[in-house]
């Protein structure tokens, strides 16, 4: 857990998950894994019980540059909580790829980079410069959704030693039925391995690189090896 370790180090608190406005629905998921690809949904900023953080407004004009720079610190922190609830453990994150910052810019606004300045200082402070850095761009839009200022998408890799969770059905490597996709509850999840140490499971449907499954239930976690 250095990750978090970090995270309490910095003095960082990651926000519960976004409680929406009412009346609006997102039928999409937060985070999507894809084998070692991991997609992030564009976020917006957060106060520590989920909802959306102000100020809202154009950047330039009712937000200042420094407002906006902040806002894109707390969206960051967004997506690490979102990252966490998928994925488990921050520390699966082995490198942060690309990052595309979207601004709420007044028509005269161009300082667009220095915004998002924010989210990456917060990720490269979390993950130093091997793992956090990252490919980025940073564009100025004519409005986003619920006038927040900035909203920040991204994508982020994985290492080989894990699988997503909510691999659907299937057996876990101790015969354990998994036939949900539910972070909470489903066994198909991987913790990391030694290095050297790869061998395939007892079961199809699920890549897999070594020789530890873990059986998750919805409170509780066992750790099985499968092989010397």
């Amino acid at each position: 857990m250095k990750i978090e370790a970090r995270l309490e180090e910095l003095g960082f608190v990651l926000p519960a998950p976004l409680a929406l406005p009412a009346g609006a629905r997102l039928p999409f998921p937060w985070v999507r894994v894809h084998g070692k690809r991991v997609f992030i949904s564009g976020h917006g900023p957060q106060q520590p019980d989920g909802s959306l953080a102000g100020p809202f407004g154009k950047v330039g004009a009712e937000v200042s540059p420094e407002q906006a720079y902040e806002s894109a610190r707390l969206v960051a922190l967004a997506i690490l909580g979102s990252l966490k609830r998928e994925l488990g453990d921050l520390d699966r994150v082995t490198a942060w790829l690309r990052v595309f910052g979207m601004i709420n810019s007044a028509p005269d606004f161009t300082m667009q980079p220095a915004v998002i300045n924010g989210f990456s200082d917060v990720i490269l402070s979390v993950y130093g410069e091997t793992a956090g850095a990252h490919a980025r761009s940073a564009v100025g839009m004519a409005s986003l959704p619920f006038s927040i200022p900035v909203e920040i998408e991204a994508e982020v890799e994985i290492g080989s030693g894990f699988v997503p969770v909510g691999a659907g059905e299937g057996l876990c490597g101790v015969g354990t039925p998994c036939a949900v996709a539910s972070p909470s509850s489903c066994c198909c999840v991987r913790v990391p391995l030694p290095p050297g140490r790869r061998k395939r499971p007892p079961f199809s449907g699920v890549g897999i690189w070594g020789p530890i499954v873990t059986s998750v239930g919805a409170s509780q976690a066992t750790s099985h090896n499968t092989s010397p």
